[in-house]
């Protein structure tokens, strides 16, 4: 009886929008910039998502992965930079290139069926981008090291 009426209250909850609370399968997670990509997945700029202060907003995104410091599993669509790019300050150059790989592995095995366009905008992006790219990138500084999520150009 108490479950059922705390899964009411929740879904009560996931219905307001100004409760805060996620979806079934989302969490809220601070996420800093979104990767504007056009859709032959080349990487035309990134939009800021940090308040005035740059602090990251909590953004609802599919729900975090549990990991450890030394288990490389991707989230859907989002991570950090070291995931989604293949660069990070963490000084490890081969764990990077592992989450790296496995972002993109994850992402190919999801979405290689899918006609949907933002799918295949992410599918060329992974076909163009490399981690050397990173250099060329205005915001690098900011960016190394914060959680990204994907824009199609236009959306």
């Amino acid at each position: 009886m108490y479950l059922t009426e705390l899964y009411r209250f929740y879904e009560r909850m996931t219905q307001d929008p100004q409760s805060g609370m996620p979806p079934e399968g989302m969490s809220a997670e601070a996420i800093h910039f979104a990767l504007v990509i056009g859709e032959d997945g080349s990487l035309k700029g990134v939009h800021d998502l940090r308040d005035s202060k740059g602090k990251p907003l909590r953004r609802f995104v599919p729900a975090a992965v549990k990991r450890t410091s030394t288990k490389v599993l991707p989230n859907f669509l989002w991570d950090n930079t070291g995931y989604v790019l293949g660069v990070d300050g963490k000084g490890n150059p081969a764990f990077t290139a592992r989450k790296y790989e496995s972002f993109r592995t994850f992402h190919r095995q999801l979405c290689a069926a899918s006609p949907d366009r933002h799918a295949r905008a992410l599918l060329a992006f992974f076909d163009r981008w490399t981690p050397e790219q990173f250099g060329s990138i205005g915001e690098r500084e900011a960016l190394l090291d914060s959680n990204v999520v994907f824009q199609l150009e236009g959306d």
